[in-house]
């Protein structure tokens, strides 16, 4: 299990620096081959993770490159040496699309919002050094910036604040998760509230990281456009995952549903013998598609909690 575990961690150096130039190679990537290092560069890397249960390394291609499947092999056995690898093609596809919704006052998660970039779902009302934020996804709000004026359900009836804090995605991310504030004159924002129903909500009573989640627990993802609870499982932890707007590692990928719009949408489970208290696990990102089999991915909390100082 080491060795997939180094390959990966080498293959996950490989595309933050493909993707990122002048980012610094890792010290397992290091280790490889430097001619297999440099033609690994040229490859259109969707993600890579570890499938514990299967004792094996997961990479997934550029569904459009199915047809060098043999060379791209090799290519990899030369680099990797003789690990036990399911290649799989597909492609990573990001949310946020246009949609109706009413306005939410006090503002709440699972609601949809709106900035210059494109629509996605308020994350759920956090704070951050004693000031109530809305958490956002990073790729709706648009990536590496920050100063964006965001609305909910839009900006025309509804601007609430600015994009505060986002991180650059130079060396890659472990979110994909932005910070905005909630101008007191504008509205107000209701803590750790995950909308439910028509003047009803889920109550976050805390924030978990991926690795608490019970093995056998049934997840949610409550995003603006897919009109009900959207329920599945973890399918896989520790991915990394190449999309348009950047890469990501350490994501998760689970087999709820989702559709465009939902990006930045509240990923949670429920409270034992309760339906209306929740733990909050992460923000939904895109969905992830391996030999025709699409996965959600999401980005864990402790990512989240890490990067935006939470």
């Amino acid at each position: 299990m080491e060795r997939l575990e180094n390959a990966h961690q080498a293959l996950t150096s490989i595309i933050i620096r493909q993707r990122h130039p002048g980012a610094q190679e890792d010290a397992e990537e290091a280790r490889l081959d430097v001619g297999a290092r440099r033609d690994a560069l040229g490859l259109r890397f969707v993600s890579t993770y570890v499938d514990r249960q299967a004792r094996c390394l997961v990479v997934t291609l550029h569904k459009d490159t199915r047809d060098d499947e043999p060379a791209h092999r090799r290519l990899l056995e030369r680099l990797l040496g003789d690990l036990p690898l399911r290649l799989l093609y597909g492609e990573a596809i990001a949310e946020g699309a246009p949609s109706k919704t009413e306005k939410a006052r006090p503002l709440w998660g699972g609601v949809l919002m709106k900035s210059s970039v494109g629509y996605g779902t308020l994350s759920v009302v956090v704070e951050r050094s004693g000031v109530p934020m809305t958490l956002l996804s990073a790729h709706v709000v648009g990536v590496d910036k920050t100063g964006q004026t965001v609305g909910q359900p839009d900006i025309a009836s509804g601007t609430y604040g600015t994009v505060k804090v986002n991180p650059p995605y130079i060396s890659g991310r472990l979110s994909d998760s932005a910070l905005a504030d909630i101008h007191p004159l504008s509205a107000t924002g209701q803590l750790n509230t995950i909308w439910k129903a028509p003047n009803d909500a889920y109550t976050v009573v805390g924030y978990k990281a991926s690795k608490d989640v019970p093995n056998d627990r049934n997840i949610y993802m409550q995003g603006a456009i897919t009109v009900a609870l959207s329920k599945g499982k973890i399918h896989a932890t520790g991915v990394t995952w190449v999309s348009q707007f950047g890469t990501l590692t350490n994501q998760v990928l689970a087999t709820y549903n989702s559709q465009q719009g939902d990006s930045g949408a509240p990923i949670m489970y429920f409270e034992s013998h309760t339906r209306s208290s929740v733990y909050y696990i992460g923000i939904h990102v895109g969905r992830d598609n391996e030999n025709g089999t699409d996965y959600a991915v999401f980005s864990p909390w402790e990512g989240i909690k890490k990067e935006l100082g939470l």
